[in-house]
């Protein structure tokens, strides 16, 4: 009869026990890799929206061209920390002027980041 020897099993134990933690690491390193990508996203979408909501705020009060100067077809440029810039860009504002409204879309190289409409409604002028 053979027996088998103990460090040969303590080697297969050793071989088992690394791979197990080799594939828990690989799963901890995908997760931290994906919150990251997460909070950068997260913290564009803030911007996008905090600034999409000044730009509104301005131009409800009529002061847009002068705070925000746009190019002549309604773009604003920013750079990848939010600070504006002329082309290029990373990121670009784009607004589109209609009767009463404005729609302002945040854009980045590859998707739309977020979009707002406000309306600004101008009241009628009586005359005495």
């Amino acid at each position: 009869m053979r027996t088998h020897d103990k460090s040969s099993l303590f080697l297969m134990e050793m071989i088992v026990a690394i791979l197990f933690f080799a594939l828990s690491a690989a799963i901890c390193v995908q997760l931290f890799v994906r919150s990251q990508q997460l909070n950068e996203d997260s913290t564009n979408l803030i911007a996008a929206t905090n600034l999409s909501r000044n730009i509104a705020e301005t131009y409800k009060n009529d002061s847009l061209k002068d705070h925000y100067p746009y190019d002549g077809k309604g773009n604003l440029y920013y750079d990848a920390s939010w600070q504006k810039v002329s082309k290029p860009a990373h990121y670009t504002i784009h607004l589109h002027f209609q009767t009463n409204s404005l729609t302002i879309t945040v854009k980045d190289a590859k998707t739309t980041l977020y979009t707002l409409t406000v309306s600004h409604y101008q009241p009628k002028k009586v005359k005495a």
